[in-house]
């Protein structure tokens, strides 16, 4: 059997969630979170194309190339990188050999379908259990905080309500804006500027970080909420966690929230 002819083979034989989970990754909500090996601060790195290949959302995967890049990687590609150290002769060695194939499928299949999505589900459930702890510090924290502006407060508002189920989101500095709109008592949006400091008050004070630009118009960061705030002093530990969309804030704190604004 020729190189291409034993590519298709194997990919005709395996599937992605199969191998993936055989190879330590976690399905999400939208996509998959590799074991490529590097630390991701993101719940989802991997996606599925139309083309039936993997890209990846982060640059620094191992597993996939990154989804701007025009190049992509197949079932036996992503074999010959974890298993053979992307060595094509030896995958292909490996896979032509009877032994070898006979023992193909079986590893994807010690694991149901069913088993997985259970413990995909778990994971889920887990994550958003930790996330709504963290919300519900961060909130609790901000209604003790007098320190913290008025502009300040309306904006962790508006990332939490934004952030929805999960501990971290990532609206742009636009959006933000036409939001804040809705939730002032005289209607009008605040600045650009107004935004970007509210938001650097929130990463001083430890209840949020930022990762990525997250600079003018529609360019997005993610936005972290802590638990515990940084303390330099105890070396307490900081506790962050992590997605997004829009919800209502709570209209009880809105009024309140104003009469603090500088």
């Amino acid at each position: 059997m020729d190189s291409h002819a034993t590519r298709q083979a194997f990919n005709a034989a395996t599937s992605w969630p199969s191998l993936l989970a055989q190879y330590g990754a976690t399905e999400t909500r939208d996509g998959w979170a590799c074991n490529c090996g590097y630390p991701h601060t993101h719940e989802t790195q991997l996606t599925i194309t139309s083309e039936d290949k993997i890209v990846a959302y982060s640059p620094n995967c191992r597993w996939a190339p990154h989804k701007d890049s025009g190049q992509a990687r197949d079932r036996f590609s992503l074999y010959c990188l974890v298993e053979h150290h992307d060595s094509f002769i030896a995958a292909l060695k490996a896979v032509s050999a009877p032994a070898q194939r006979q023992q193909q499928p079986a590893a994807p299949d010690r694991n149901t379908e069913a088993d997985r999505r259970a413990e995909a589900a778990r994971k889920r459930a887990e994550r958003a259990r930790q996330a709504e702890t963290t919300r519900s510090a961060v909130e609790a924290r901000a209604a003790q905080d007098e320190k913290l502006s008025g502009r300040a407060q309306l904006v962790l508002q508006m990332l939490l309500a934004t952030a929805k189920d999960r501990d971290w989101c990532r609206p742009s500095i636009a959006a933000l804006c036409q939001f804040s709109a809705g939730l002032r008592t005289n209607g009008k949006p605040y600045s650009e500027r107004t935004i970007q400091l509210a938001i650097a008050e929130l990463e001083a004070a430890g209840y949020i970080t930022s990762e990525g630009h997250g600079g003018r118009n529609l360019d997005t960061a993610y936005r972290r909420f802590l638990a515990i705030p940084p303390d330099v002093s105890t070396g307490a530990k900081i506790e962050e966690s992590a997605d997004a969309n829009f919800t209502h804030v709570h209209e009880e704190h809105v009024l309140d929230i104003e009469s603090r604004e500088h």
